[in-house]
This record gives C-alpha cells, structure tokens and sequence, in this order.
C-alpha cells in the first residue's frame, strides 16, 4: 500500500479549482496515519515529485486530492501501471469542479462509472487504454 500526502495540505490551485483553496485539510497528522497503516509506504510531498521510479504493477488507485492538477497527474502516472481490471477511483468526482474536469479530460463519458455516492471509477479494461 503506498500513501501519496503533502500532509501540510492542499499545495496548489488552478484555474478549475473552485471549492478548496492552498492550505485547506492541513490538520493530517503524519504520525496519526503512520500509527493506523503502519505497514503502508509513505511519500511525503507534492504528487507526483514523490512517485518513486519502480512502482508497479498497480490494481487499485484511489485519487482523493481535490484539485485538477494533481488529479491529472495521478491519472497520467498511475493509470498506465495498472493491471487489467485494474480499477481508479475518483473520491471527488462531481464534488469538486478541478477533479471533474481532470477526469472528463481524459476519460471519455463511457468509459466513466458513477457510484451511488457522487464518486466515479474508470476499469482498464485494455492494455492500450489511455
């Protein structure tokens, strides 16, 4: 399991980027998550500076980062390394303007599954996919 967090909160926003501003969810405690995944690999920083060179192959990709920029990079990094069947899921999707946009961006609307909840997924379900 590996955790992508600034833990100083949200670094950047953008043109897209609507209902958060800098700073905003900079109550994450490092040492809080620590204690209850202690087994996860943390990388500290500003996705996707932190993304290590081998990561991989990856089944499940959960994007909780508010704003368009970082999600565009989650998507352009991780979905390529994932797995057939390999799921991402987008915890703002339809909450956020910056995290619908990034998502709409690149995926196209049948390749978008919604949840019952606002959330979106998108499957690979080919190895040329994106």
């Amino acid at each position: 399991l590996h955790l992508f967090d600034t833990f100083e909160g949200i670094p950047v926003s953008g043109d897209y980027d609507m209902e958060h501003v800098v700073g905003d969810f900079a109550n994450t405690s490092l040492n809080d998550v620590v204690k209850s995944i202690p087994d996860a690999v943390f990388h500290v920083g500003v996705f996707p500076a932190t993304m290590p060179s081998a990561i991989g192959p990856v089944a499940f990709v959960h994007v909780d980062c508010d704003q368009y920029e970082p999600a565009t990079a989650a998507i352009d990094m991780l979905f390529p390394l994932m797995v057939m069947g390999g799921v991402m899921l987008f915890d703002d999707y339809a909450a956020t303007s910056g995290v619908t946009k990034a998502v709409d961006d690149r995926f196209t609307a049948m390749e978008i599954r919604r949840t019952g909840r606002g959330k979106a997924y998108v499957t690979k379900e080919s190895p040329d996919a994106r």
